[in-house]
């Protein structure tokens, strides 16, 4: 028991003298030389995080959002509150092709959005996502424009058949 306890002393003794180097006050500088102006102490900021990547993606960010301070860039759809109203805040997954009419100045295709009302969509009229390519007597085709995450478009075809039912 007795090396025990020698131990535990010569560790206190160490202790004690580490506490009381750190407790040193700085060395005083000599008459002659001019002390050294300590740098102003600044606050952190307080305000947010910032989150150094170092080159790899944050893991705490939303994939699906992907902002920009300055524009806002959606990697996928952003939610529908932020949509405009209507059938061009409206993606073309989320339209349904009902009807298609024949008029004096080409085809119009009826379609019925999320909100249970029906659009009259031409040739070149656009949605969320894309805009309408053509219109034929059985379908409508339209362009998907897509960023990938590089920022770069690319560009889907999308046929949507007209039902059964549906046909005029």
């Amino acid at each position: 028991m007795e090396p025990m306890r020698q131990c535990l002393i010569l560790l206190g003794i160490l202790i004690l003298a580490a506490g009381e180097m750190s407790a040193q006050p700085p060395p005083q500088p000599a008459p002659g030389e001019q002390a050294e102006a300590p740098a102003p102490a600044t606050e952190p900021d307080t305000i947010g995080v910032r989150f150094d990547s170092l080159k790899k993606r944050d893991p705490f960010r939303n994939l699906l959002l992907k902002t920009d301070p300055t524009i806002r860039q959606f990697v996928g759809p952003p939610p529908r509150d932020l949509r405009a109203p209507g059938v061009s805040g409206m993606l073309i997954a989320e339209v349904q092709l009902t009807g298609i009419a024949s008029a004096s100045n080409g085809r119009l295709a009826v379609m019925t959005g999320l909100d249970k009302r029906a659009h009259f969509l031409r040739v070149g009229d656009r949605l969320f996502d894309g805009h309408v390519k053509e219109i034929n007597a059985e379908d409508v085709v339209f362009i998907q424009e897509l960023k990938d995450t590089a920022g770069q478009v690319v560009q889907n075809q999308v046929v949507k058949k007209l039902s059964r039912e549906g046909r005029m």
